[in-house]
Order: structure tokens, then sequence, then C-alpha cells
């Protein structure tokens, strides 16, 4: 710092670091009375002796970024849930679409698990197809961040996405993409050949 700026003799700063396990606040103290009695100045003079502890810095900053953390976590929950609701929603409105086909299927010999297993399959796969886009998106936008904060070749941050965040993320999908066509697909076993011959 003495060279940095040009204060020849002249101290004005100095830096401390504690041994592992040492906890800094308390360490404070002790470097005010040990700088005051050298000094002859008075350990409590806020003037006369600044300490900043940049283990507060840290802790606020580590707060902020876990707060950032769990905000997102929350919004991508919500989210999902109301990606989940809009499946099923679309679900929905196939199967009523499609109660002609469902009760013609039922009448020419079509088992109820059949059914259930068509719509519950068309709800999965829409989910991963919307799941993987999603992904596919997230890889190349981070991608683009990444490429802005290349500077002489030197990547500045560097953005990824985890193997395992993908498959967690592919899994939960999985599981909304089952539930989302849950209540679809027993709208659709209910569906009797009657239906469709009403329906027309």
């Amino acid at each position: 710092m003495q060279r940095a700026y040009n204060l020849g003799n002249k101290v004005d700063i100095i830096s401390v670091t504690g041994k592992p396990g040492v906890v800094l606040s308390r360490l404070a103290p002790r470097l005010r009375e040990v700088v005051g009695r050298a000094h002859h100045v008075d350990p409590t003079d806020e003037k006369a002796i600044t300490v900043f502890n940049t283990e507060v810095l840290f802790g606020l900053v580590d707060s902020l970024f876990k707060g950032v953390h769990y905000l997102i976590w929350l919004v991508g929950i919500g989210t999902l849930l109301a990606g989940a609701i809009g499946v099923s929603n679309i679900m929905m409105v196939t199967v009523r679409e499609r109660t002609t086909e469902i009760g013609i299927r039922r009448a020419i010999g079509a088992t109820p698990r059949m059914i259930l297993s068509q719509i519950m399959s068309e709800s999965l796969m829409l989910t991963a197809v919307a799941g993987l886009s999603g992904i596919l998106f997230a890889i190349i936008i981070l991608q683009m961040l990444e490429v802005g904060n290349t500077s002489d070749g030197i990547v500045a941050a560097h953005f990824q996405i985890g193997f395992w965040t993908a498959l967690g993320a592919l899994a939960m999908l999985s599981v909304l993409g089952v539930l989302a066509g849950l209540a679809p697909a027993l709208r659709a076993m209910s569906i009797k050949p009657v239906d469709a011959m009403r329906d027309e």
C-alpha cells in the first residue's frame, strides 16, 4: 500500500488476518488496544482507529446470495407448478375434443387401462418435450453470457448447468407430467361408447 499510493514511511492501513478458527470479531478489540497503546490514543476513539471487519461484509454478501438462491428455487418451483397446471388443462381439452374417438375405441375393445396409458404417455411426452426445450434454451443463454464475459480469450465467469441439476429437473418434470395427466386420464377412462354417440 505504501508503494502503491506513494506514502513513504507513512502507514495508515494495516491488514490483519487470523489463524484458522479465530473469530475476527473477537480479534478487533485486541487490535484496537494494541494500536492505541502504541500511538497513545484511546482504543475506543473511532476517528483515531477505524476497524473494518470483512467478516461482516462477507456475511452480508453470503446472506444476499443465499436469499437469491432460495428466491430462484421458489420461482422455479412456481413455474413448474404453473406449467403442470397448463399441461393438465391442455390434456383436459384434448380429452374433451376426443370424446368420440375414445368412445369408439372403448366400443371396439380398448380397456380403461389402455386409455389411461395413452393419455398419461401423451401428457408425459408433452412435459418432456417442453422440459428439454427449456434446458436447451437455458444452455444457449448461459453460453451467450459466457461469451459476453470473455475478454482477450480470458473467461471472467463460467456459466453451466450441472449434469445432476439437469437430470433432477427432468425427473421432476416427469413426475409433474404424470400428475398433470392423471385427472385427464381418469376422465378419459370414464368415457363410454354411449357418450361418443351422444357427442355426435
